[in-house]
């Protein structure tokens, strides 16, 4: 593979991090000739897995069993400067800006800003190099598919979607059907990455999808199915694909997750969690990805710095580990865990229902512990929020878990629909607030707060630490209210001593005389306490408010409007909550205390978590300039 150059770039710990030219790959690619597929394929792989490393994190599995499909869409349809393409998942990101790189359309410089403010989104945006359309919310890629090809010009031009096969558990999927058909939709062209594995297992575990092929064909589509990986499999399959002039197309694409890397590709087929799933990978299995890659590239001579990592021939997994969560720093969502466990121990009514996140919503103790009280509803959030208001209404105490962006967005009609039926049911949202904020819009959720705190017959809890969070083992069981336990997925404040903890209350985490910072959750009040230790002159105390859809209690209310000034910080867009309820409960008391607010107020910024905060005003320094001016 002489014609492919190879270049470095060292991250701050160094550690050498390896790239190929885009112009060394457009060799690999003559117009005259056949590609040469499976370089390309692998090149692609080693940049989208350089990328994810610089940023500290990224889906690789999704992306290398995408990167031959993305390709496919550019090599095998006929071309036409209207074509469209997206892929509709997101999570494959990474692998979607390699291939647009290897066009052209990315420059190299660009690879290493992935997920950084200005850079390439966690998820596709619109407005970055020419992406037609954002994703990321799982579901909605041939309803946008069908909008884009309603708007044609060009009737000969084709309008491609690569969807994941979890994603076919999405209910919009199947409502989009039907009317592909009926307008007979040529030209349109859905295609899954068939990988059989999704955020934590494999997807016939999760939530099968039985017969694929008749529910398809049932909804008036031509179903294909080929090999994802193989050039003339793809070749054949997309070729008919374009010839179609009567009805839509959906490609079923046998693919595997992590393809190019030995490791990456082996899960045991009674695991539970895909380690390549999300994340950055360890220095080690970094190098050993590489090693593989280039080897299968032949570049030669192997960069020196390689000699000193494990080589690939040794590297291997164990059954064992395929059960084992991948490690992160200790956050709301272990202790959730083990308080669910403590729950589940004691009452037989309660369920947890999960929407493929197990472990990032920590639910996996009780679904290994506790089977029959545990439903796994896969990717169908809708049916998992319906599912549990009839298991309220027959007397169980459901809890439902997912991301807050989807829970609360995509099920906000189910979820009024059980308010309004005034049973108990406990909504688990998890990632909630602008951090992290790598992943991009889809999931930062801000909106969260104001849907549900506009909405009757629930609270909101949002504990700060673990002893906050402790007190949802009594919330579930005194109030008459349904819960949305909103949980901020980052690194922990310390957490206060229990007698200090009261529900309805605050809990002063700092003291001081003269002005005051009011917050809720992990990630604010770790930066409260930042601006309160680092800027001694201002004499700041630090209260933090589990409840905060609730107005304060007279007390607490009283002792804040003791402080000169009182800096109210919201981890959401405005709505009604503390500062809102503060300010109200000030102007009528007739104090003469400055309120402020911060917080979102515009569509939030994604990259890594210091430069999105600077921008909104929310760091550390920002705050106590805010205070002393």
């Amino acid at each position: 593979m002489a014609v492919l150059k190879l270049y470095t770039e060292v991250l701050e710990s160094g550690l050498e991090l390896y790239f190929i030219k885009s112009d060394s790959m457009q060799r690999l690619r003559p117009r005259e000739s056949e590609p040469d597929f499976k370089a390309l394929g692998n090149a692609l792989r080693l940049n989208a897995l350089s990328m994810i490393k610089a940023a500290g994190s990224g889906h690789i599995g999704s992306s290398f069993s995408a990167v031959d499909l993305m390709l496919a869409c550019r090599i095998f349809l006929p071309e036409n400067p209207e074509n469209i393409f997206f892929s509709s998942k997101g999570h494959d990101a990474p692998g979607l800006y390699a291939v647009m790189n290897s066009f052209g359309e990315i420059p190299d410089s660009s690879l290493l800003n992935l997920r950084r403010m200005e850079g390439l989104p966690g998820h596709p945006e619109v407005g970055s190099f020419g992406i037609p359309t954002s994703t990321g919310s799982l579901g909605m890629g041939i309803s946008k598919a069908k909008g884009f090809w309603y708007s044609r010009k060009n009737l000969t031009s084709t309008v491609a979607v690569l969807l994941g096969d979890g994603e076919l558990q999405e209910g919009q999927i199947w409502e989009s059907l039907p009317g592909g058909s009926r307008d007979k939709m040529a030209g349109l062209i859905a295609i899954v990455d068939g990988n059989k594995i999704q955020s934590d297992t494999w997807v016939d575990k999760t939530l099968p999808l039985g017969d694929l092929r008749k529910r398809v064909e049932g909804s008036g589509w031509l179903y294909l199915d080929c090999d994802g990986h193989d050039y003339s499999s793809l070749q054949k399959t997309f070729s008919r694909a374009s010839s179609e002039n009567t009805k839509p197309v959906f490609i079923y694409a046998n693919t595997t997750k992590g393809s190019g890397v030995t490791f990456m590709e082996s899960f045991d087929v009674d695991g539970k969690f895909y380690k390549f799933h999300s994340g950055s990978p360890s220095d080690e299995d970094y190098m050993s990805a590489v090693h593989e890659l280039l080897e299968k590239l032949q570049i030669s001579p192997t960069p020196s710095s390689l000699n000193a990592h494990i080589s690939i021939s040794q590297k291997s997994y164990s059954r064992s580990e395929d059960f084992i969560p991948k490690k992160r720093n200790q956050s709301l969502i272990q202790i959730w865990a083990e308080i669910l466990e403590e729950l589940f121990e004691e009452d037989k009514s309660l369920v947890a229902l999960d929407a493929d996140l197990s472990y990032d919503t920590g639910t996996y103790k009780v679904a290994e512990r506790f089977r029959s009280q545990y439903i796994q509803c896969g990717i169908a959030e809708q049916d998992m929020v319906s599912v549990a208001g009839t298991l309220a209404l027959s007397g169980n105490i459901p809890l439902v878990h997912s991301f807050a962006s989807f829970l609360t967005t995509r099920a906000a009609e189910q979820i009024f629909n059980n308010l309004s039926e005034c049973s108990k049911v406990v909504y688990c949202g998890f990632l909630a607030g602008i951090l992290p904020s790598a992943p991009g819009h889809s999931h930062q959720a801000v909106s969260d707060f104001g849907i549900i705190s506009s909405l009757p017959n629930i609270e909101i809890f949002e504990p700060a630490c673990e002893t906050e969070m402790s007190l949802m083992k009594s919330l579930i069981y005194e109030s008459d209210k349904s819960i949305y336990l909103r949980v901020g997925s980052v690194d922990l404040p310390e957490k206060v001593d229990l007698e200090m903890v009261r529900l309805g209350r605050m809990t002063q985490r700092k003291f001081g005389e003269k002005f005051a910072i009011l917050t809720s959750g992990p990630s604010m009040t770790k930066i409260a306490l930042e601006v309160a230790i680092d800027s001694d002159d201002l004499d700041i105390a630090v209260f933090t408010y589990p409840t905060p859809g609730r107005s304060l209690t007279e007390e607490d209310a009283s002792l804040l409007a003791s402080f000169q000034k009182v800096l109210v910080l919201e981890n959401h867009l405005p709505s009604q909550g503390m500062y809102s309820h503060l300010l109200e409960r000030f102007q009528s008391s007739g104090s003469i205390v400055k309120l402020i607010r911060s917080g979102i107020s515009e569509l939030p910024k994604n990259g890594q978590t210091k430069e999105v905060l600077k921008y909104h005003g929310m760091d550390a320094q920002s705050l106590a300039e805010v205070l002393r001016n």
